[in-house]
């Protein structure tokens, strides 16, 4: 018997990390297996470095009720002036020993080949861009083995560490948990009642551990609407 565990995936940001570079930060536009995973292994209280092998046997869906939109939070940091940095880089790294290493062997190396610590007196500002999902509510369900589901489900009702949607300024709003089910999580997730289709079927999509730019379609549809295979 399949159980399965559904949490409502909702906030005014939600950020599911792709392909990034330092500056570049984009989202997809589903949850990811590793963020899902990550939101998991939280509410466990795994350590970060530290992986939970029991968290491969589980298979997740999520149903989209709201898409959201993308949105870019622009972001600048600006260093301070070169000589602070660079007496705070020799302090931090070696201590009293920091005043015999050469400046040169702790510049901040961007992107582009520059170098962050410069001669000038002020130091350039890094320029990021990050992109979030705004207003997007989808419903996770968490399907396994009974025993496994109700052990997730009691972590995911009394978190041991804070959960997040993807980054950690993005905690979920509330209603969040919402319990556990028989049956896959195709079936429990068309069964769930949802205010956001207007009586339309609502997308559901299988979430697997491929890059995120491949997406196939399931041969036969457990839907009103084709179920999708999204790989992140």
């Amino acid at each position: 018997m399949t159980r399965t565990l559904l949490l409502r995936l909702a906030a005014s940001q939600q950020s599911w990390g792709g392909p990034a570079s330092h500056r570049w930060r984009p989202t997809e536009k589903l949850p990811t297996r590793s963020g899902i995973t990550g939101l998991l292994a939280a509410a466990l209280g795994v350590p970060r470095g530290e992986h939970e092998s029991a968290l491969e046997d589980l298979t997740f869906h999520v149903r989209v009720d709201r898409a959201g939109t993308v949105m870019e939070d622009f972001h600048t940091v600006t260093g301070p002036p070169a000589d602070v940095a660079e007496t705070r880089a020799r302090t931090r790294m070696i201590g009293e020993s920091a005043t015999k290493v050469p400046r040169t062997d702790f510049v901040v190396p961007l992107m582009n080949g520059r170098v962050w610590l410069s001669s000038k007196k002020t130091v350039e500002s890094l320029v990021t861009r990050r992109l979030y999902l705004a207003d997007a509510e989808f419903i996770l369900a968490v399907s396994g083995a009974p025993a496994l589901v109700e052990r997730v489900a009691a972590a995911a009702y009394r978190p041991v560490f804070p959960m997040y949607l993807g980054r950690a300024k993005c905690a979920p709003t509330f209603p969040f948990h919402l319990g556990t089910r028989d049956g896959d999580g195709v079936d429990v997730l068309t069964a769930l009642p949802s205010t956001a289709g207007a009586g339309r079927a609502l997308p559901v999509f299988r979430v697997e551990q491929y890059r995120a730019t491949q997406v196939a379609r399931i041969d036969v549809p457990r839907t009103l609407e084709p179920l999708k295979d999204w790989k992140p």
